[in-house]
């Protein structure tokens, strides 16, 4: 039998002291790193807080899950609830499009009675005052069209070095330029993005429209192992997160007003699944717990 090296052995006592002085070190980072808080009290509990200053957020969905009106619905928690100043990138819908989708989840007037032009005086009232928390708030919108990745990257860093932005918001990473051809270009403009969000100090929550499948067993719930078509994008992402609403496949009443929002990854905290608030005739998205308010 071979002799036993005790060298090799440390004793618990000698490193505690260590290891209690990192997890504090820890903590004590988390408390004073610069962080924005959503507006969806349960979803920033989750991940500290709110998102941080250097952070690449992903949120996917399948179609017509309404990622572009969660991300509204960020916009108008951050930047007109809060103080914060956001850049909003969409190479999809025009900036006229998003400004009265954001306007009327912000009054929570229904959309079809705005496209049959029947709004109550209260209905005016809030709208007007919707346009002037708006016109109070730091929030740039930009729709033109993109001539190439570098060009997006530019305007990334025009955002922050010229407009001083908290937060950028991109609408959608499929539609930069052209939809991306292979993994490899999605894997450069992820580790571009990230160098970006490192050098600047501007957290970014990219968009992502994820494809159907053919698995409707379970309403074609997101998967996360879908990111690897986006190549080093999940490993670069600090949060990844999924919207689903199950309502889309199934009409039964548990599913109306309820969408789930999927922590799936994060460096912060473990995996979950938040429960929202989700009135599809106004747009507005918020926590349970204030949807009876």
């Amino acid at each position: 039998m071979a002799d036993l090296n005790f060298n090799n052995f440390t004793s618990a006592s000698d490193i505690a002291y260590k290891a209690f002085q990192e997890i504090e070190g820890y903590v004590n980072e988390l408390a004073t790193c610069p962080k924005i808080p959503t507006g969806l009290k349960e979803f920033d509990r989750a991940i500290m807080g709110g998102i941080y200053d250097t952070d690449l957020m992903v949120l996917a969905a399948r179609p017509s899950m309404g990622i572009t009106t969660l991300a509204l619905n960020f916009l108008n928690n951050i930047a007109c609830n809060g103080n914060a100043s956001v850049a909003y990138f969409s190479f999809d819908l025009s900036k006229e499009v998003l400004i009265k989708r954001l306007l009327w989840l912000m009054a929570e007037i229904k959309r079809k009675n705005v496209s049959e032009g029947w709004l109550t005086d209260k209905d005016w009232q809030r709208m007007v005052n919707a346009v002037e928390t708006v016109q109070k708030s730091k929030i740039f919108f930009d729709d033109t069209p993109l001539i190439s990745v570098e060009d997006f990257l530019q305007r990334i860093k025009q955002a922050k070095e010229s407009l001083n932005v908290d937060l950028i918001i991109v609408d959608s990473f499929n539609f930069i330029p052209n939809n991306l051809k292979n993994i490899q270009e999605c894997s450069k403009l992820a580790d571009k993005i990230k160098e970006l969000i490192l050098e600047l100090h501007v957290p970014v929550i990219l968009l992502l429209q994820l494809k159907y499948t053919s698995d409707y067993r379970h309403f074609n719930y997101p998967d996360i192992r879908e990111l690897r078509k986006f190549g080093s994008l999940n490993k670069h992402a600090d949060i990844v997160t999924f919207l689903n609403r199950f309502s889309y496949y199934d009409p039964d009443e548990q599913y109306a007003y309820m969408c789930e929002l999927i922590i799936a990854r994060q460096r912060r905290g473990i995996a979950r699944v938040i429960n929202l608030f989700y009135d599809l005739t106004t747009g507005k998205i918020k926590s349970l717990a204030r949807c009876s308010e």
